[in-house]
């Protein structure tokens, strides 16, 4: 999957269609010599043309579009070569961009597309597993408007998350060896992790880390094991926030341990 801007392709579009106006009005069929003035009026036409098409990615219509700039130097350029030029790339976009399949998404959300590794920006979450993963995901989902998709990323997102910090010294799984459920997970995390912790700022830091995990399994965790549950936009962006909010104070606190 790429994007394609829809302003550029639009633009590419406007672009050929006044030279097909121009040439169609004054000169169509000519085998009148280019004059200088139009020479250089074709030449700024086809570079401005060409700055799109490279941004499209659509590789037949440019490598014309350059050809027909290397031909401006031939001297016995006419008004038919230009309108021909034209039409070859005006057809082969339209063949290109017919086998591409374009779905619009709302600009202000087309940013989830593109969210890595670090969907979170700079914070690193490689201490915890397939998470960040999961929250590209996620991201993806919300920007096509997938809100339960989105929503199911992000809980897998944080129950990774909880599964390697119970790991650290906190118990895991029941007397048949299943893991525990999330917020079980979070109450031993809380009991046998950051309890003992000596008062400070470090164990502060960790029990509101705990506590967020908790308020985000208490308000979201539950109702998404039952397959009939529906999410709004509204709502998958507000999970959204609520686990980046968590993972922030979370990689913060594992970097401030790391640290030390």
């Amino acid at each position: 999957m790429y994007e394609v801007n829809g302003k550029r392709l639009f633009k590419a579009i406007a672009l050929l269609e006044a030279q097909s106006i121009y040439l169609k009005d004054h000169v169509e069929g000519s085998d009148q010599i280019l004059s200088r003035r139009n020479k250089k009026r074709v030449e700024d036409f086809l570079n401005k043309l060409k700055s799109e098409l490279i941004q499209l990615k659509v590789n037949v219509p440019l490598k014309i579009a350059d050809d027909a700039l290397g031909a401006l130097k031939n001297d016995n350029l006419t008004y038919q070569n230009w309108q021909r030029a034209t039409e070859d790339i005006q057809k082969t976009l339209q063949y290109e961009i017919e086998e591409i399949a374009l779905y619009v998404v709302d600009n202000s959300h087309a940013a989830f597309l593109k969210i890595d590794a670090r969907p979170f920006g700079d914070l690193d979450m490689s201490n915890f597993g397939a998470a960040a993963q999961e929250v590209s995901e996620a991201a993806r989902c919300l920007a096509l408007r997938r809100n339960k998709a989105s929503v199911f990323h992000l809980m897998l997102a944080m129950e990774e998350v909880v599964q390697t910090l119970a790991a650290r010294g906190a118990t895991t799984h029941d007397d048949k060896g299943r893991w525990l459920t999330w917020l079980k997970l979070a109450h031993n995390i809380d009991n046998q992790i950051i309890k003992p912790l000596p008062d400070g700022a470090e164990k502060t830091a960790w029990h509101n880390a705990c506590s967020m995990l908790k308020s985000v399994g208490y308000a979201w965790r539950n109702p998404t094991d039952h397959p009939g549950a529906s999410y709004s936009f509204e709502d998958a962006m507000e999970i959204f926030s609520s686990v980046k909010q968590f993972m922030t104070a979370l990689v913060r606190v594992v970097e401030r341990e790391q640290s030390a």
